[in-house]
């Protein structure tokens, strides 16, 4: 694959209308409904984080929720100015600024554009109608340097890459984006590159692609500072990739992560590499938890959290939706996996069976994600103080018939105890 910036800038485009209303701020000490959620990189001291949800039928409605007591409590943003189209499935992931305790920058993407606030969601303004989300793919941020432009930019710079039809980078400081076009034989899904609030970011910048469906190689590929992705790592032979994250290692170092499905099978795998990409290997212990998922399930979706402040500690959710009552061999519909060498090991913190599979004996207290439009992966966020935070549900029968309990489920423990708020 070969990316490169185009060198002539595309203006901002104007400011949208607003095409939905949100409802008025309310603060509250209940849960809110979430199937989104980051944290500050700074949380350890500021307390911050914002979740959102996305409904669209039969009225689109789009929320979000912001704790500044390290998720005591929360309260609904305003977010005005923040617009979206009524009928479209986006995932409306908030993203922290990796320097948020100087810029206070908080970027969420819609169908419709990127939005940015200043104040903690009370009003957002459009940063690049241009960069948008789509009904799987969400825009990354990431720091780095300027590349051509380091003569005008020099230092390290803040950049919101949109991948999509034509794909786009923003250099947030200046408000000028450039386009970002690759080889018709490649598609690229992810940008990974440093940013300061995840440890293990690595140095190097990685694209994540898929192959066309024509022609071309699903791999990871290092970038340069013009986001020119031109040297190719690993190639992945029979897997679509999904997801790539980097995982700090407690001698230095990360591993990269990488979810992937067999194109011929369907089946999903957890590949790690821990040379930079050069290499990954199918981690066996979880490929069998996807295995056994994905036979009464379907496709797990799953998500990973890190956070530099802990090497070598990687918390995995893994979620499935099983048919049927359960039986001998089942796996349940939620888990909480652990591991404290960057991915290579892993054990079980807890779980619980889905509404189909008989009564919550469990020691998670949620089974499923909010009700919304999900994410395509099951959310999860680790916090600069230890704190995990879950957007789900638990969803059982009851003698007075379905109950939903919704929330950000919090641990302080790290996933051994949870709780609907949390508790310090």
């Amino acid at each position: 694959m070969r990316l490169r910036v185009v060198s002539g800038f595309a203006a901002v485009g104007s400011a949208l209308a607003l095409l939905c209303a949100l409802p008025a701020p309310a603060s509250t000490s209940r849960p809110p409904t979430c199937i989104t959620v980051a944290a500050s990189p700074n949380f350890v001291h500021d307390g911050t984080a914002a979740c959102a949800r996305l409904v669209v039928d039969p009225t689109s409605v789009l929320t979000v929720d912001v704790t500044t007591d390290h998720g005591r409590s929360w309260s609904r943003a305003a977010a005005t100015g923040l617009t979206w189209g009524a009928a479209s499935d986006f995932v409306a992931q908030p993203m922290f600024s990796p320097r948020f305790a100087s810029d206070h920058r908080l970027f969420i993407a819609t169908d419709v554009g990127l939005f940015v606030t200043t104040d903690l969601g009370k009003t957002f303004t459009a940063a690049d109608t241009s960069i948008q989300a789509g009904s799987t793919v969400t825009p990354m941020l990431y720091v780095g340097g300027a590349g051509a432009f380091s003569g005008l930019w020099p230092g390290s710079r803040l950049f919101a890459v949109g991948l999509g039809a034509v794909d786009r980078r923003l250099d947030v400081a200046s408000g000028l984006d450039a386009p970002v076009v690759g080889s018709a034989s490649q598609y690229p899904i992810q940008i990974l590159g440093p940013t300061s609030d995840s440890g293990g970011a690595p140095a190097t910048i990685y694209a994540l692609t898929q192959a066309s469906s024509t022609s071309g190689q699903s791999g990871v590929w290092a970038c340069d500072d013009n986001l020119t992705c031109s040297t190719p790592l690993a190639t992945f032979t029979g897997l679509k990739p999904w997801r790539i994250w980097s995982a700090p290692l407690s001698g230095g170092g990360s591993a990269l992560l990488v979810f992937a499905q067999s194109t011929s099978d369907s089946s999903s795998h957890l590949l790690r590499s821990t040379d930079g990409g050069k290499t990954f290997k199918s981690v066996a212990q979880i490929d069998t938890v996807f295995r056994k998922l994905h036979e009464r399930a379907g496709t797990p979706q799953i998500g990973l959290a890190m956070n530099r402040r802990y090497p070598g500690l990687v918390l995995m959710r893994v979620e499935g939706f099983p048919a049927g009552a359960r039986r001998a061999g089942d796996q349940p519909a939620e888990q909480i996996y652990r591991s404290d060498d960057g991915g290579a090991t892993w054990r079980r913190m807890g779980y619980q069976w889905g509404i189909m599979q008989g009564s919550p004996t469990g020691n998670l207290p949620f089974n499923v994600m909010s009700f919304g439009y999900p994410t395509g992966t099951a959310p999860i966020e680790l916090t600069s103080d230890g704190h995990v935070l879950v957007p789900a549900q638990l969803e059982e029968y009851t003698k007075a018939g379905l109950a939903d309990l919704d929330g950000v489920y919090c641990s302080v423990d790290f996933a051994k105890t949870w709780h609907r708020t949390c508790p310090r």
